[in-house]
């Protein structure tokens, strides 16, 4: 309908039909028409609706109550108290009031089973086990494709569950293992990992792809003179053919899963070198930076050539992303503090050619 002209009616058959439904409604007694007379005619002032069950027959439109019992019959729901109960909970009470929640409406019902069944099947996936989304579709919902349109959902719902209101839903789904797509850990430094009876050394150059269920079990065959995590594998790629020295380097695969993340928290346990990271100086840089950063406790995650003197302007969205963000640590606190006076420093990893972090 046009706002600046709201009458609705295009053509007198249209009219005539819609005074035809409503003249078998008021005899069927779904509704009651009240008119009032004018000087120049009269004019239908109110329907009052008695009975909507009737009205949505006499339409044929389903009846939003009765939908609402059937999709709640076929919900298959997780024992009772698990806290997913209260999540699908708060979709029904949505769909009552013809809204939608987590990105679902009530014409994507057969989703909720989707989404009930991938939250259990996330629940017990082992911690060292990492699916990208079609595998764990393939494997956890019988569909490869299963996953995709979920991910919106998943990824507020966990966000909520996990407390971490900035990640986006896609770095949200790498907490819990799932990526779009499954890499080896990069890494090159003086670690040597255990596969079988074997042991692979990662102190080769360029670099070591290490599959990540070898990462719970390695031996430090040195101490480093710093570990420095890469966001981006061309800045990676680029640092390990270009500089040689005996640090221990890991490339993150942008937001870090939470088996890098355990595996990473375990080797700063282990060292005494100083540790950096080098991401894109944007939020989302810097929000690995602060995952990081709570992993390793007390020790300072420092920034590697995150501080811009001449980049872009942030977007208003993202100087506000950049406060939240605050406090990280106090040198990476210092830059983003200067980007919020300045508005400006937004830089991808790649402007900046490689160079080794000043110990």
């Amino acid at each position: 309908m046009d706002p600046q002209d709201p009458y609705p009616f295009r053509s007198a058959d249209v009219l005539r039909d819609f005074h035809a439904y409503l003249s078998t409604a008021e005899q069927k007694k779904f509704i009651s028409l009240e008119w009032e007379k004018h000087y120049i005619g009269t004019s239908l002032e109110r329907i009052r609706l008695h009975d909507a069950k009737g009205v949505a027959g006499l339409i044929d439109y389903e009846y939003l109550p009765d939908k609402l019992v059937q999709i709640e019959a076929d919900i298959r729901r997780p024992p009772d108290g698990h806290w997913l109960n209260a999540v699908v909970d708060q979709v029904l009470e949505a769909w009552r009031h013809g809204k939608r929640k987590y990105g679902l409406t009530i014409d994507q019902a057969s989703r909720l089973n989707i989404l009930v069944d991938a939250v259990q099947a996330i629940e017990t996936l082992p911690e060292s086990r990492i699916l990208d989304y079609r595998q764990f579709g393939a494997r956890q919902l019988g569909d490869s494709k299963a996953l995709l349109p979920m991910v919106s959902a998943l990824g507020q719902i966990y966000r909520n569950r996990l407390d971490k209101p900035e990640l986006s839903y896609e770095d949200v789904l790498a907490e819990l293992n799932l990526v779009k797509m499954v890499h080896p850990v990069l890494i090159t430094g003086p670690l040597s990992f255990r596969a079988g009876s074997q042991e692979i050394n990662s102190a080769v150059r360029p670099y070591l792809g290490v599959p990540g269920d070898l990462l719970g079990e390695f031996s430090l065959l040195d101490n480093p003179s710093y570990l420095l995590t890469i966001e981006n594998l061309s800045s990676f790629l680029e640092y390990t053919s270009t500089i040689e020295e005996d640090a221990i380097v890991l490339y993150t695969g942008g937001y870090p899963t939470r088996r890098f993340q355990r595996f990473y928290q375990t080797l700063l346990s282990r060292i005494e070198a100083p540790v950096f990271h080098w991401g894109d100086s944007d939020p989302h840089g810097f929000q690995i930076l602060k995952t990081l950063q709570k992993l390793a406790g007390e020790k300072t995650v420092q920034p590697h050539e995150m501080e811009i003197q001449n980049g872009d302007p942030f977007s208003e969205e993202q100087l506000r992303h950049i406060e939240r963000l605050i406090p990280v640590n106090p040198p990476t606190d210092a830059i983003l503090l200067n980007y919020l006076e300045k508005g400006e420093g937004i830089a991808e990893q790649e402007t900046q050619t490689a160079h080794p972090p000043i110990k």
